[in-house]
């Protein structure tokens, strides 16, 4: 239950949210 392990599984959660809008932008352009 470490804070460090659950900021980085935020992190790379809010990454790949990104990167998913990224693409569905791009797609719908």
């Amino acid at each position: 239950m470490s804070t460090a392990q659950t900021a980085q599984d935020i992190t790379l959660h809010h990454a790949s949210l990104n990167g998913h809008r990224e693409v569905v932008l791009k797609c719908s352009s």
